[in-house]
């Protein structure tokens, strides 16, 4: 639950247990303690209260489980571009780019979020353009660096993007973080040299029951959901599509499920169903 309310100004704690009623105060005899911080800008706990004065003549109580407390998303899609991508591309590279700018506007709704990007393309080699990106300075999609050909790693792409972002967060451990992983395919493995299916099987189950890992597999094939089953994707996570309905199937369904994920996520909810509705 979260309260909004002026400390110097309070009139009514309403809704509030005992403890957080008595951190309330305490927070207001620490703030009238203190003339000079009425009119500073800063942020301050006491208990598990935080106090946020933004240069007024009132100061904000808001609980942490609002999290003012910064937190990190970080959302990677690895994208196929096989040859067999070739009748899809103008609606991959369309469908990516709104993706992205339609995270960028979901963002602002969640201030307490650092929500990086990052995409994966690949086909028998594997490119990572981005990785962990700040939203405002991802690189687009275009028919340049988006060129259709050859055959499909999808474990190589799988596994190594997942290591890298592991990697990022060894170096970059100043926030909680939680990760949504989505891979997108019109195919099957075939061309892979460093990972194996069991590889990718132990990978997506040794992270997901961190709790902090969301994989989810989208497939232009009957039997996507089976497939992405063999290799440790949840279920409810994996759905296949036709190409003629990718903008609606795919692009607008992913960018409701990061709205939803990141409601669920702000509410401390479960995370391990990418699209589940409920907030």
């Amino acid at each position: 639950m979260h309260w909004e309310t002026s400390v110097f100004g309070l009139t009514s704690l309403g809704g509030m247990d005992g403890p957080h009623r008595q951190q309330l105060l305490k927070v207001k005899a620490l703030l009238l303690s203190s003339a000079t911080l009425q009119n500073q800008t800063f942020h301050s706990c006491v208990g598990d209260l935080c106090i946020q004065n933004k240069a007024t003549n009132y100061s904000y109580i808001t609980l942490k489980e609002r999290h003012m407390t910064r937190q990190r998303t970080i959302y990677h899609l690895i994208v196929d571009r096989s040859g067999s991508m070739s009748d899809c591309i103008d609606a991959t590279i369309n469908g990516f780019n709104e993706q992205i700018n339609r995270i960028r506007s979901i963002a602002t709704e969640f201030p307490e979020q650092d929500i990086r990007i990052g995409y994966t393309i690949f086909n028998f080699s594997i490119d990572m353009p981005a990785v962990a990106q700040d939203l405002n300075t991802i690189t687009p999609l275009s028919r340049s660096n988006y060129v259709p050909s050859g055959s499909t790693a999808l474990y190589d792409a799988i596994g190594k993007t997942t290591l890298q972002l592991e990697a990022f967060t060894d170096h970059h451990s100043d926030l909680p973080v939680t990760y949504v992983v989505v891979v997108l395919t019109d195919g099957y493995e075939n061309a892979s040299q460093m990972f194996t299916l069991q590889n990718i099987r132990s990978m997506i189950s040794r992270l997901e029951a961190t709790g902090r890992w969301t994989f989810s597999f989208i497939g232009a094939t009957l039997d996507a959901v089976a497939v992405a089953a063999q290799m440790s994707f949840k279920t409810r996570n994996s759905f296949s599509f036709e190409k003629r309905e990718m903008n609606a199937a795919v692009w607008h369904k992913l960018s409701d499920s990061m709205e939803h994920y990141l409601h669920k996520k702000r509410k401390g909810k479960d995370l391990s169903n990418l699209y589940d509705k409920d907030k």
